[in-house]
């Protein structure tokens, strides 16, 4: 009996941020290309975990005490990634001297590789991009990595030499990927990678988060930052709730008491531990700080968004990317976040225009997944990515 071993591909991902695109890639690329095992490794697998959680207790605490520390990071790193690409570019050098010296970090990416024996991994974070370019060097083994950069905007991070293509989720960013010096047939516009939700009655998941009444629905979502960056954007919603639900997201314990002592908090408003389908299923009108996820996932359900200030470079470029194609409603002061959503709720032709719009978008996105490339198998052989669609580059 002879027994054929089915091709293997990784997917390499950041478990808070990226696990549903993770798994819609796994879905996707499994159904097109048989047979093809896809394996989906979280970071957890892939860096040092004691460090990961230094990053994690300091992002927090800047989040909720110093965010300006955030921003100037966050510039800094832009800086030195642009100086990079600009240096890099002289010499398309795949791993420079300085990165081969590091061989201990690549080591867990090695041990990955030399399991599952990949045909392609792909990696959702420019960290898991860079660890496996490294590897390959390392191992000098002939495998295709793909960075698939699922946000509305690019991180400067994410431009490496070594990289065999790139999966982005729109034009814009195969056009700041080429000017920056990658080829164009390197680039795939694929959307952002999910699943089309299946519904339950919507009377139904509102019982489940506590709502009993017909009235609109709103969610706030603070994000990475909890709702630290929005605390005073919920208390005036709060403060002047009258016909509508009001849902707060926060797993924070003392941020939950916080909001529960107000006077202003009543029946009605509801606070959460996290942002999921349930809750987006039922949401009418949903105010986050930027993030390509979850105003993604709103999109798809037909939800009207408010966006608050960013903080990040990236949160800058994602807020940007949103507000000129008017897909969302920009919001700088908690009063502005107030009078969006009062419009939205008075104006049913203003809240139709926006779910519309951003429904739009989601639908076109999910086409762009036709875009996968056709070539995952053949070890001889290039990555090819297809080229764009006329249709695609009008989104």
């Amino acid at each position: 009996m002879q027994i054929k071993w089915n091709n293997h591909v990784v997917i390499l991902y950041g478990k808070d941020k990226d696990s549903q695109v993770a798994q819609a890639l796994k879905h996707h690329i499994e159904r097109e290309f048989h047979p093809c095992d896809v394996v989906a490794i979280d970071n957890v697998a892939y860096t040092n975990a004691f460090e990961g959680f230094l990053s994690t207790m300091a992002y927090r605490f800047c989040a909720k005490h110093a965010r300006w520390i955030l921003r100037v990071a966050s510039e800094k790193r832009d800086k030195r990634n642009q100086q990079r690409i600009k240096e890099q570019s002289k010499t398309r050098e795949v791993v420079s001297e300085k990165d081969k010296k590091k061989k201990s970090k690549i080591l867990r990416v090695v041990n990955i590789i030399k399991r599952f024996d990949p045909i392609v991994v792909i990696c959702t974070s420019p960290t898991a991009l860079m660890l496996a370019i490294r590897a390959r060097h390392e191992l000098g083994r002939d495998l295709r990595i793909v960075g698939a950069v699922t946000d509305f905007a690019l991180d400067p991070a994410f431009v490496q030499w070594g990289a065999d293509g790139y999966f982005v989720e729109n034009p814009e960013i195969k056009q700041k990927l080429v000017h920056l010096g990658i080829e164009a047939e390197r680039i795939s516009v694929i959307g952002m990678p999910s699943i089309r939700p299946s519904y339950e009655a919507r009377a139904e998941r509102k019982r489940t988060v506590g709502i009993t009444n017909d009235l609109p629905v709103v969610v706030v979502d603070g994000g990475a930052y909890g709702t630290d960056t929005i605390k005073e954007d919920i208390v005036l919603l709060m403060r002047n709730k009258r016909d509508f639900n009001l849902v707060i997201l926060g797993a924070n314990k003392k941020l939950r008491r916080y909001y529960m002592d107000l006077p202003e908090f009543s029946a009605g408003v509801i606070i959460l531990d996290k942002l999921d389908e349930n809750v987006l299923d039922i949401a009418d009108i949903f105010v986050t700080v930027p993030n390509s996820k979850s105003v993604f996932a709103a999109f798809m359900r037909g939800v009207s968004v408010v966006i608050a200030q960013s903080v990040t470079n990236q949160e800058h470029e994602i807020r940007r990317y949103l507000v000129k194609r008017a897909l969302v409603i920009p919001s700088r002061t908690p009063m502005e976040t107030l009078f969006a959503v009062d419009e939205l709720l008075k104006d049913p032709e203003r809240e139709m225009e926006f779910k519309q719009r951003g429904s739009t978008y989601a639908a076109m996105s999910l086409k762009d997944i036709a875009n996968l490339t056709p070539r995952l198998t053949g070890r001889g052989e290039h990555l090819r990515l297809k080229h764009v669609d006329s249709d695609t580059d009008k989104k």
